[in-house]
C-alpha cells in the first residue's frame, strides 16, 4: 500500500472515500495521518500543491521492525548521492544496522547516539538536539537539507512542508520507512519536546530528537 496524506482542502473532492481512511493520532494534538490506496492517490493528482515544497527524498522501506534508523539514513544518503538505486536493498539495510549495533526485536532499534556516531564515522558533519521544532525542519528544507527526527521510537526524515494560511497551520512532510510518506502538523511536532518529559512516556529516548547530517566536503 502506498501512503500519503491529502490537504484538508482536497478532502471535499472525495467524500465517498472517507470511510476507507485509517486516521490515527500519535500525540495529543490535531494531527492526522490518512492512509490511502493507489486508486485514491491517482485521483488526487490535480490537487493544488502551490504551497508545498518537497526535496527529492525517496523513502526506503524497512524490512524489519527495528531498522527504521538505518532506513532513514539510507534515504538521506540516497538524496545526497552517497548510495545508488541498486544499493537501496536489504543487504545494505542490515549491514548498516549491524554497524550501528541496532537491537533486534519489538523493543529494539537504534539510539540517537548510535545513529549520530555512525553518520559521523561515514563522512557526515553531524549536529543534533532534543528540542525539535517545525521552524527548524522547514528552515532546513528551504536550504535543501533533510532532517532526521525521532517520533515515538521511530525515525523519519523531514523532506518537505505544506505552508498553511497561517503559521499555525503549517505541516511537515516526512519520508517514512514504514509507510512511505507521513505528515505532521505544527502542534504535533512542537509538543514533542514537552511530551518526551512526561513520566508515562517510555519513548523519551528519541521523541523530539533531531539529527542534521550533511556530507563533509
Amino acid at each position: 500500500m502506498n501512503v500519503t496524506r491529502i490537504k484538508p482542502a482536497c478532502l471535499m473532492l472525495l467524500p465517498f472515500f472517507l470511510l476507507s481512511f485509517d486516521v490515527s493520532k500519535s500525540y495529543a494534538s490535531s494531527s492526522e495521518t490518512i492512509v490511502l490506496t493507489k486508486e485514491i492517490i491517482s485521483s488526487l493528482e490535480k490537487c493544488p500543491r502551490k504551497n508545498t515544497m518537497e526535496l527529492n527524498c525517496k523513502s526506503y522501506h524497512q524490512t524489519t521492525n527495528y531498522t527504521c534508523g538505518p532506513a532513514a539514513v539510507m534515504t538521506l544518503m540516497r538524496y545526497y548521492g552517497m548510495l545508488s538505486a541498486k544499493d537501496m536493498n536489504k543487504t545494505t539495510e542490515l549491514r548498516i544496522a549491524h554497524e550501528m549495533s541496532a537491537t533486534a526485536g519489538d523493543g529494539g532499534g537504534t539510539t540517537p547516539s548510535q545513529v549520530e556516531s555512525w553518520l559521523a564515522d561515514h563522512g557526515f558533519s553531524v549536529d543534533s538536539g532534543q528540542n525539535v521544532s517545525t521552524d527548524l525542519l522547514i528552515a532546513n528544507v528551504k536550504k535543501g537539507i533533510p532532517t532526521i527526527m525521532g517520533a515515538n521510537r521511530h525515525w523519519v526524515l523531514a523532506k518537505g512542508y505544506n505552508k498553511g494560511s497561517t503559521p499555525a497551520e503549517d505541516e511537515v512532510i516526512f519520508a517514512d520507512s514504514c509507510c512511505n510518506v507521513s505528515v505532521m502538523s505544527r502542534d504535533t511536532i512542537d509538543m514533542m519536546w514537552a511530551e518526551a518529559h512526561m513520566p508515562s512516556n517510555h519513548c523519551s529516548d528519541n521523541v523530539g530528537r533531531f539529527i542534521v547530517a550533511i556530507p563533509q566536503k
